[in-house]
């Protein structure tokens, strides 16, 4: 990765609202995305995920997960899914198994897809990691030829990581306490790095409720 020198440094200030600063917008629409990602994994949604009521999901780990409120407003299907466990592990308990997943479908048809086909048809997804340390991240621009350009951004107090991704998505990240459990989020958009914060930011993700 090389570094962005005439990017590092620059403070947008916190994001609440739009229009985004002009600057960033600027930066933002310069993303390029990284090389193409690895095959998709074998089978559909439907297989590779697990669906949950999402009221129990939360009631076992104690927290509310992420909600992308603007995809529902757009008749957007929202599951919350985890993939290679049946159960939604609580946090105390979870030892190896995976995130907990809610996914945003334009339909439900779109669970007969692999992942890489659903993505073209405009899957969105959110990852909540719990129990799971991530290393900290500078807030710096990289523009990485590999992985995808990257920054990181300030939203309502959370740094948010923007990343445009192998695939085409943009992947929006942050580390966040919520009910006293640190968690690790990853939002996933089907859309180009500018359009993606927009609509975090219009979700009121993440949540200005912090310890």
């Amino acid at each position: 990765m090389v570094t962005v020198s005439e990017s590092v440094g620059v403070d947008f200030g916190p994001l609440d609202a739009l229009p985004l600063p002009p600057g960033l917008q600027v930066l933002l629409r310069s993303f390029r995305p990284g090389h193409p990602h690895t095959p998709s994994p074998p089978g559909s949604l439907a297989q590779l995920y697990h669906r949950h009521d999402r009221g129990r999901a939360e009631q076992t780990l104690g927290f509310p997960l992420p909600r992308l409120s603007a995809l529902l407003d757009a008749g957007q299907v929202e599951l919350v899914a985890t993939a290679g466990v049946a159960e939604v592990v609580a946090p105390g308990q979870r030892g190896g198994s995976g995130p907990v997943t809610v996914l945003y479908l334009p339909d439900e048809d779109v669970l007969q897809s692999s992942l890489r086909e659903a993505e073209g048809r405009g899957l969105s997804t959110v990852e909540v990691d719990y129990g799971v340390s991530w290393p900290s991240t500078p807030p710096e621009t990289l523009r990485s030829l590999g992985s995808g350009d990257a920054t990181m951004i300030d939203v309502r107090g959370q740094h948010v990581g923007v990343q445009h991704t192998r695939t085409g998505q943009t992947r929006l990240a942050w580390q966040q306490r919520l009910a006293e459990v640190e968690c690790n989020i990853a939002v996933y958009l089907p859309h180009p790095p500018l359009q993606a914060v927009e609509l975090l930011v219009r979700c009121d993700v993440p949540s200005v409720s912090r310890p």
